[in-house]
């Protein structure tokens, strides 16, 4: 019985639980013509429990860029894709609550896997203002760098990273490489 028990527990790498709305819905908010709120899945997604910072080890980080990345795939994305306009992923701070993540690792795991999956992020800070302003810096750094998801992945995979300020910290690193490379 114990064993059984642990594996219900136990946290899996490829599960993802995705919903599709499908036929009549009634939904009370407005549709959005600029946004292009037409389709609607909902992802259920775990992310790493943090114990002693353990969601900052590699293969932790790895494990739930893959996570949220599995939940957001669709190989028929790109004839999804109308004027442009790339799908919303509508999220917000991702396994921060009851599970303890860091703001700012999950924020970056998110926009890394939604990137590579061919989306645009909506992220909620849900009344953190501070995070709010760290990330929309953080954000508009990577759109005015006009940086890749290789670039942004080798940043948060950097050695002596230290805890605490991990926006900066990936910010500070991806203009130093950038410097070195144009010398």
């Amino acid at each position: 019985k114990t064993k059984n028990k642990k594996q219900k527990t136990e946290q899996k790498k490829t599960n993802v639980i995705i919903v599709i709305l499908i036929g009549p819905y009634e939904d009370p908010t407005p549709f959005n013509e600029e946004i292009g709120c037409l389709n609607r899945h909902i992802v259920a997604i775990d992310a790493t429990v943090n114990y002693n910072n353990y969601q900052f080890l590699p293969n932790v980080v790895l494990r739930d860029v893959n996570k949220c990345y599995v939940g957001l795939y669709d190989p028929n994305a790109n004839e999804k894709i109308e004027d442009n306009k790339k799908p919303l992923f509508a999220t917000g701070n991702w396994g921060c609550g009851a599970f303890g993540g860091d703001l700012e690792l999950k924020a970056v795991q998110q926009i890394l896997a939604a990137s590579e999956a061919g989306f645009d992020v909506i992220y909620f800070t849900f009344n953190k203002p501070s995070f709010a302003e760290n990330l929309k810096c953080f954000v508009d750094f990577l759109k005015k760098s006009e940086a890749t998801v290789g670039e942004l992945a080798s940043a948060l995979f950097m050695e002596n990273r230290k805890s605490g300020n991990l926006l900066k910290q990936l910010i500070d690193h991806m203009e130093n490489k950038k410097k070195a490379v144009s010398y």
